[in-house]
């Protein structure tokens, strides 16, 4: 039996005593839930100016950094196109990928219809929204913020270089200093004409402190790295559907970046960076998360280890979340703690290219070099015959070198080892990144190369051949 809402019961009555045809009814219902499925649908026309016909478009959806791809268009000859998205799409930043690298974000948030208009050739600088409010404020911001923040860089070095008693130093002074003040209330009128809207919490994360023209360098610099975060809400998970915290984070990385420094300094700076941004994303689970995958991820590219090492025993998962991108983070983070210099290194049984069976501990040199690459990989090809040179340098209870390579196949292998030509211990599983080795390594990237004492600790993870000579000869 069907049971029915009393109204519609009574509905159902009706129509029965008024014997309508079957065929009337139903063509009755379906002109009901016609402007339902109407109103179901988010609607998004544009038009590229210069664009190669029949050409397609992509739109993609913000998370962090991460883009998913959502929809794709053709365009017609006049460069139109036309998207319909359902209504359950989630509000935030979008991407519209032209291709050849050309794109422009846009905002969907509760609007059913948006028309944007743009050139090929220029797509953010041209773009003109005809039909959106939020997208207006979105790009009337952005093209304001480009104008001043262009202009306070071309003044932000002449304020170093100017005496602070020179005539023209009060003119820099002054245009330097209001145009932040003008940024700033650019901001608050656009956050107050469009009250809760997305437009709005964006424009408000690109608040940033208010330095003045008379600071040295040096003391702008330690201003930022105080300030930065001040009047800055890391709280509103609407934002997570967007770039705004991760941009705030790399934004917040930039002032610690030091051209003077080595590779070890840079470390220990960004390791204070990451300590500000964790403690600013932990006003939310769900953004501590989201940060916490966009920094390891950075720093993974860059070999970044001992930063890596710092956020897993500082700053672990928070947990609230347990999809599979956060799983494997949490078994990345806890290999890492296991992977910093002064630990032991992780043992494992492997085989030569003759079919012998080595594992670590059977290695009795005084330092072994743990070499992780690909026959495919160029700069591991690149750096072999550096390392040949190094290894040819070294008596062989000095050092060992054992190359582990992530290739899946053995003949691609065997012919690189063969050309080659090193004599050092060589060894393939054929698992690629999933195998034994590589996993307990965490190795994302090749190549990569580990340092190993006579007591088989880690002492140094060097990013280059010429590293690895400056530690074994230290």
């Amino acid at each position: 039996m069907v049971f029915l809402k009393a109204p519609l019961r009574k509905k159902a009555k009706l129509l029965k005593m008024n014997k309508i045809p079957r065929n009337t009814l139903l063509s009755f219902i379906f002109l009901l839930l016609l402007p339902t499925f109407a109103w179901a649908q988010i609607e998004i026309e544009g038009k590229i100016e210069g664009n190669p016909v029949g050409e397609k478009v992509y739109l993609s959806s913000y998370f962090g950094e991460r883009l998913s791809l959502v929809d794709s268009a053709t365009l017609n000859p006049e460069g139109d196109f036309i998207m319909n998205l359902p209504k359950h799409q989630h509000n935030g930043l979008y991407r519209m990928d032209l291709g050849e690298g050309r794109f422009f974000d846009f905002i969907i948030n509760d609007e059913k219809k948006i028309r944007l208009t743009t050139d090929y050739n220029a797509p953010i600088e041209m773009l003109q929204v005809q039909k959106s409010r939020e997208n207006k404020a979105f790009y009337h911001f952005i093209k304001e913020e480009n104008r001043i923040e262009s202009a306070i860089a071309l003044l932000f070095p002449l304020l170093s270089e100017y005496p602070l008693d020179d005539p023209f130093f009060p003119e820099i002074a002054r245009r330097y200093e209001s145009l932040q003040i003008e940024k700033d209330s650019i901001i608050n009128k656009l956050s107050k004409d469009n009250p809760g809207t997305f437009a709005a919490k964006l424009i408000q994360m690109r608040k940033s402190p208010y330095l003045e023209a008379w600071l040295p360098r040096r003391e702008k610099l330690n201003k930022l790295k105080n300030e930065f975060f001040y009047g800055l809400t890391f709280s509103d998970t609407s934002l997570l559907y967007s770039n705004a915290y991760t941009s705030k984070a790399i934004e917040y990385m930039s002032f610690y970046s030091n051209p003077d420094f080595n590779f070890e300094e840079i470390q220990v700076a960004f390791i204070g960076a990451v300590d500000k941004i964790m403690a600013k994303a932990g006003e939310d689970p769900k953004v501590y998360n989201q940060v916490l995958n966009y920094l390891v991820g950075g720093f993974e590219q860059y070999h970044f280890d001992e930063v890596l090492a710092h956020i897993a025993t500082n700053w672990p998962e928070d947990g609230t979340c347990k999809n599979e991108d956060e799983s494997t983070l949490a078994k990345r983070l806890e290999n890492y703690k296991k992977l910093a210099n002064g630990m032991p290194a992780p043992g494992f049984e492997f085989t030569d290219e003759a079919g012998q069976k080595h594992t670590l501990s059977d290695i009795k040199s005084k330092k072994t070099a743990l070499v992780f690459w690909a026959s495919w990989c160029p700069h591991c090809r690149q750096i072999m015959p550096e390392l040949k040179k190094l290894y040819g340098d070294f008596d062989r209870d000095e050092l060992e070198i054992i190359s582990i390579s992530i290739d899946t196949s053995r003949a691609e292998w065997q012919q690189a080892i063969k050309t080659i030509d090193a004599g050092w211990l060589n060894s393939c599983d054929e698992k690629g990144w999933d195998g034994k080795a590589a996993t307990l390594y965490n190795i994302y990237a090749t190549p990569s190369l580990f340092l190993l004492d006579e007591d088989k600790n880690i002492i140094s993870k060097p990013m280059t051949v010429s590293e690895l000579r400056t530690k074994l000869e230290e």
